[in-house]
């Protein structure tokens, strides 16, 4: 709203947003797109197995993610190691 009109800067003194950040089927990475239509099996399997959380790290997810990592090309596990051991 500060964007579109500037005398509100001086009238706001915070803001709590509650909004999503993100919405999977709007992106254009091709792996975020391929992964959108797998959405209710992820969402499935992580409730069946108790993970309702991923970057928390426990064994089972550590070892999950280094055998991906070690076996998929690195130019599709590049973003996603950065985002996960930073």
């Amino acid at each position: 709203m500060a964007s579109e009109k500037s005398e509100y800067n001086q009238k706001i003194k915070g803001m709590v947003s509650l909004a999503p950040i993100a919405f999977l089927s709007n992106q254009r990475s091709p792996l975020f797109k391929f992964i959108v239509h797998f959405y209710g099996l992820m969402e499935w399997g992580s409730s069946y197995c108790n993970v309702h959380q991923w970057f928390p790290r426990n064994r089972l997810q550590a070892q999950t993610l280094s055998t991906i990592i070690r076996n998929a090309p690195g130019s599709l596990t590049k973003g996603f190691c950065v985002c996960w051991f930073l």
